[in-house]
């Protein structure tokens, strides 16, 4: 979290969104959407521990709730609320809450993705298809590939075994990697 706070110190002082820095050297280990993260709660507050991990406690509250959402649409109401007491009594889920991750705001966006993307192939509305995508092209911010990879396995796995491949057909699919591609692009610029 020091080394994180480091960089979001930096992004805060600097000004610079896209060449993420440490002490002045380049630093592209991580993607930058937890530094912009850090550098906002900054600029909100002060350059303090509370501000730099207040807008990823918001972003874990807000994982929550969408997994309580994600649950519910699958299942029903009591299965979201389960959902939710799961993830929030998660050990892993506590430590990394604490202690500031990529993982975090990987978990709050996939799920989000999951949701919204499961809510599109039932109603067909673009609503959820465009915050689907969106959501996507944010975890990818927040942790790579990876963001992209689990919401396409679930999503894919979920229409085979369903036997939907008409849905497959359906050109925002494929529009719809545009437009994670097009969210996550600050991070593919800056490396």
């Amino acid at each position: 979290a020091g080394l994180y706070a480091t960089i979001s110190k930096e992004v805060f002082e600097n000004v610079n969104l896209i060449n993420l820095t440490i002490h002045g050297e380049p630093y592209d280990q991580k993607p930058p959407l937890l530094f912009w993260l850090g550098a906002f709660g900054f600029s909100v507050g002060s350059v303090t521990n509370f501000w730099f991990k207040l807008p990823v406690l918001l972003l874990i509250f807000a994982g929550i709730y969408w997994a309580f959402r994600l649950g519910e649409s699958l299942y029903n109401r009591k299965t979201g609320i389960l959902t939710a007491v799961i993830l929030l009594t998660s050990v892993i889920y506590l430590l990394y809450s604490m202690d500031i991750h990529t993982d975090t705001p990987l978990q709050a966006f996939v799920t989000l993705a999951l949701w919204q993307l499961f809510e599109f192939i039932k109603t067909g509305r673009n609503k959820f298809w465009i915050t689907g995508f969106i959501a996507i092209g944010l975890a990818m911010l927040s942790k790579g590939p990876v963001g992209a990879a689990i919401p396409a396995f679930a999503v894919v796995g979920h229409l085979l075994l369903t036997k939907d491949f008409k849905r497959f057909l359906d050109y925002r699919w494929y529009v719809g990697i545009l437009i994670a591609m097009v969210v996550a692009s600050p991070a593919i610029i800056g490396l």
